[in-house]
Order: structure tokens, then C-alpha cells, then sequence
């Protein structure tokens, strides 16, 4: 028969969180690597043991917050039952106060960046790759640097973007229900939301009439576009999505549709002429292949 440590692991694995090797009841907060990089500490848990062991545990990244106990609650009586309400909410606490205190540090060090960076190089790697311009993006050394704002107008993090491509989020800074401002202002009539920068920027360039946010991810683009609607509730809404046909579920599109219903808004995909290539995504890959066809 498996402890309550196993126990507790195996809830973490079917939450879809890889638990750490050693886990320790003592009631308080710990942190672990999710991405098996030894610099991360997304994932966290809190277990007390007793006489009815019971926890909770999360992982910051992929926004999963979840509880364990080793009775079910038609197996408590009402003075257990009590006592695990206790401890989840004691938990709860502790995870929800480190992680203000996280993302106030980051906020800090997200404005310190952003001053310290200059204007993008129009001749950025990525800038060219992508046929964009840098629009209100920094640069600091190689990589592009974009402010993730609050709707009250504060830089709250940061995200970098490398010469080839590849991205990354200022460590601990806050994302969901944030954005990145590429053009335009929130109180404009017309407002397109969409997930990636070199895809708003697309838009930005087609569109200069129109305000400009990104959501980051498919996974952040309901909370924005929620946020966008109480901003703004006289605005007409438009997420531009990612039309991710070749993987499973789409998850472009159904975080596209997910985030319109939330939101009252509307939203579309890039309209794919029949011999586009299925790997293409999204209205920056559409246009940067009909560029190059047209060139030929």
C-alpha cells in the first residue's frame, strides 16, 4: 500500500505536473523544477502530514493550482473535513503571498530592463525573418525586448526574443490577463487581439487605424479579451488567431473560439489559399509566403 507521499505524488502526475524526487510534509511552501532545468522553480506544494495528511500544489507556467487529501470527503468526519478545508485555505495562502512577492520583484526589474534597453534594430534576425518593423519593441544585446503591460499601463514583465526565434518570459513575471501593446491605444473603437508579436506586428503594418494587443499564448487569449471587453465594452473586438491545422485540437483555434465567447468578441483566421503550405499558422506566416511567391 502506497504512503501518503506516493499518494501524493501520483496526484501531481495526473495533474499533469512531473513531482519532484523527494517530497517533504512539513507544512510549508516548496518549490521545484517543472522543465528540468535546475534554474526553475514553477512548480510548488505544500503536504502536512498528521492524521490525515493532506496538501496542495501547482505549477505557475501551466497556471495549475490543485489539492490532495488521502480521504475523500465522504470519508472525513465533519471535524476532519473542517481541519482539510483549514489546511487547503493555510496553503492556498502561502503560495498566493510568494507569488505577489515574486511578481512585485519582477515588475521592478521588468521597468529597470525596459529602461536600460534602446530601440530595436530594424535590422534585428527576427525583424528581417519576419518582414516587420519594431514597431515600440527594445533591444538589449542580440534579443528583441517586449514590455508585457497591465490594463492600468504598468510593464508588469517581459518577454525576449532571440535572433533565432526562440522566446522566453522574465522569470516569475506576471502573464495571465496581460499583454503586449503593439500599436494603437485601448480606447480605440477597433481592437485586435491575437497571440504573438510578429503576428500583431502583421496585423499592425495592414491595419495602423486599429489598436494592436497580443496575448503572449493561446492559453492567456480569454483572460485578455475578457479584460478587453470590461476595459473597453464599446469596442468591437477581433482575435486574429493561429489556425494550427497540422496539430491535435487546434489549439489556436479553439483557444480563438473559447476566448470570443467569453468575451462577446469575434474572431477569425487567415484566409489560406488552396496550395499554402499546411505548416503555415498564422497571418505573419501567410503573409511572409505570399511576399516571397509574389517575388518570384
Amino acid at each position: 500500500m502506497q504512503n501518503h507521499i506516493e499518494q501524493f505524488k501520483d496526484s501531481m502526475l495526473q495533474a499533469g505536473i512531473i513531482p519532484p524526487s523527494s517530497i517533504i510534509d512539513d507544512g510549508q511552501l516548496h518549490r521545484f523544477a517543472t522543465n528540468n532545468k535546475s534554474s526553475d522553480a514553477a512548480g510548488w506544494y505544500v503536504l502536512h502530514a498528521g492524521h490525515t495528511p493532506a496538501g496542495c500544489f501547482g505549477d505557475w507556467r501551466k497556471d495549475i493550482v490543485s489539492s490532495w487529501c488521502a480521504k475523500t470527503k465522504d470519508n472525513m468526519t465533519p471535524r476532519e473535513r473542517i481541519e482539510h478545508m483549514r489546511l487547503i485555505a493555510h496553503a492556498r495562502a502561502q503560495r498566493n503571498q510568494l507569488r505577489a512577492q515574486q511578481q512585485r520583484a519582477a515588475m521592478n526589474k521588468a521597468q529597470y530592463i525596459w529602461d536600460c534597453a534602446i530601440p530595436a534594430s530594424k535590422d534585428h534576425p527576427y525583424l528581417l525573418k519576419k518582414r516587420i518593423p519594431p514597431f515600440e519593441a527594445k533591444q538589449r544585446g542580440d534579443n528583441l525586448v517586449l514590455p508585457i503591460t497591465s490594463f492600468d499601463g504598468e510593464i508588469q514583465s517581459l518577454q525576449f526574443i532571440h535572433p533565432d526565434g526562440s522566446k522566453r518570459l522574465l522569470l516569475n513575471g506576471a502573464k495571465k490577463g496581460r499583454f503586449i501593446p503593439v500599436n494603437g491605444s485601448l480606447d480605440n473603437k477597433h481592437i485586435l487581439i491575437c497571440e504573438g508579436f510578429a503576428t500583431g506586428a502583421t496585423l499592425a503594418t495592414a491595419y495602423p487605424d486599429k489598436c494592436v494587443i497580443t496575448a503572449i499564448d493561446a492559453g492567456n487569449l480569454k483572460a485578455v479579451a475578457v479584460q478587453v471587453s470590461k476595459h473597453n465594452p464599446r469596442a468591437k473586438i477581433l482575435i486574429c488567431a493561429d489556425d494550427d491545422r497540422t496539430t491535435e485540437g487546434n489549439p489556436g483555434l479553439t483557444k480563438a473560439r473559447e476566448a470570443a465567447i467569453a468575451s462577446g468578441a469575434d474572431f477569425t483566421i487567415p484566409n489560406w489559399p488552396f496550395d499554402a503550405p499546411l505548416g503555415l499558422s498564422d497571418f505573419n506566416d501567410l503573409m511572409c509566403w505570399q511576399t516571397t511567391r509574389s517575388a518570384v
